[in-house]
């Protein structure tokens, strides 16, 4: 079976889990922060089912390399978008999850109710430009540069490596209507009618602001959030641990795992991008891994916000913030700090 190996550019950098940020006047600054469950939404999607089960299992051990099979290396993938109206940009289409199952044909004849718009729609479809999205190929996921709203259907054509195609993928030829992978249906939610498609939005990535380049020490830090009754989230004492054990912190300066991470985020090329403000985590589900994720949290350290419905319920299960800060000047009594300031230049 022919793989194809894919490697990261690693940069390490120092890391913080605890829950005290300090303010500009004192050792640290706040240049950004979100909630757990505010990852970019209707954004970033994989391509398929094959590339939602690869995620996680085709990296290494170190998480620094990755592998798929390589006939399933997408080489060219369009994005096409529902549209109210037929236009003079728009073409006439139907996006199924099994889009094999159906022919441009089959436009006129097929009938499609309300209950069945999760698994297929048939309407007007807008290609979208290259400059509107971006994709990777390797990994099978791609991202609009601005986020679908909850009404819009959000579908794929892709030619794969090995040259067959998903969908009607034509880029010589304007076809009058075309077929294609459904990936997000209107007003998908996390419920059993969604089945097959919400596993498709990524719920790993955020938006860390667009000033990170800049800093001189970037650091990130987990931290739990205080309820009304003023007590933390999250209590287990592998809290310390969190990033390490959502894939942020394997390995040491010298690439060798190490146990409980070593307080030093390997931010590889996959992980984070400084310039846009992009973090992905390796975990799909980061902050509640799946029963067949490879990474593991703490029962009290979890936070059920991928089956939350409403946007009261997301907030009520929310245990955690993602902090990006700068450090501003050493300080005597940021002693955990200090430390692993020293341990990074031994």
């Amino acid at each position: 079976m022919k793989k194809i190996l894919c490697s990261f550019f690693v940069l390490l950098l120092p890391l913080i889990a605890c829950s005290d940020v300090r303010s500009e006047n004192g050792a640290y600054k706040e240049i950004f922060s979100v909630s757990d469950y505010q990852y970019e939404k209707n954004r970033y999607f994989l391509a398929g089912d094959y590339y939602v089960e690869r995620f996680e299992s085709g990296l290494s051990n170190d998480l620094l390399s990755f592998t798929l099979d390589a006939w399933m290396q997408v080489l060219e993938l369009d994005v096409w978008v529902s549209s109210p109206d037929a236009d003079s940009e728009t073409l006439r289409g139907i996006a199924a999850v099994d889009p094999g199952k159906y022919k441009p044909s089959d436009f006129d004849t097929l009938k499609v109710s309300k209950n069945d718009e999760p698994v297929v729609y048939k309407g007007w479809f807008k290609r979208l430009s290259p400059d509107q999205y971006g994709f990777d190929g390797d990994r099978g996921y791609f991202w609009l540069n601005a986020s679908a709203d909850d009404d819009t259907v959000v579908a794929i054509s892709c030619l794969l490596k090995d040259k067959s195609k998903v969908g009607t993928h034509e880029r010589e030829s304007t076809p009058e209507t075309v077929v294609l992978r459904l990936i997000k249906p209107k007003n998908q939610q996390p419920t059993e009618a969604f089945r097959a498609t919400w596993p498709l939005m990524m719920k790993n990535v955020y938006y860390l602001g667009d000033n990170l380049a800049p800093t001189k020490n970037l650091n990130l830090l987990v931290k739990p959030i205080q309820h009304e009754e003023g007590t933390d989230a999250a209590t287990g004492g592998k809290r310390n641990n969190l990033l390490h054990e959502m894939g942020l912190d394997v390995i040491d300066e010298c690439r060798y795992l190490v146990r409980n991470g070593d307080g030093l985020v390997d931010f590889n090329s996959f992980n984070i991008n400084v310039k846009t403000g992009i973090l992905i985590f390796p975990s799909l589900q980061p902050f509640d891994p799946s029963s067949d994720s490879r990474f593991e949290l703490d029962e009290e350290n979890r936070a059920d916000i991928y089956n939350a419905v409403s946007p009261e319920d997301l907030e009520k299960k929310s245990k955690f913030k993602l902090i990006a800060i700068d450090e501003l000047k050493n300080s005597d009594d940021v002693t955990a700090m200090k430390s692993i300031k020293e341990k990074g230049k031994s």
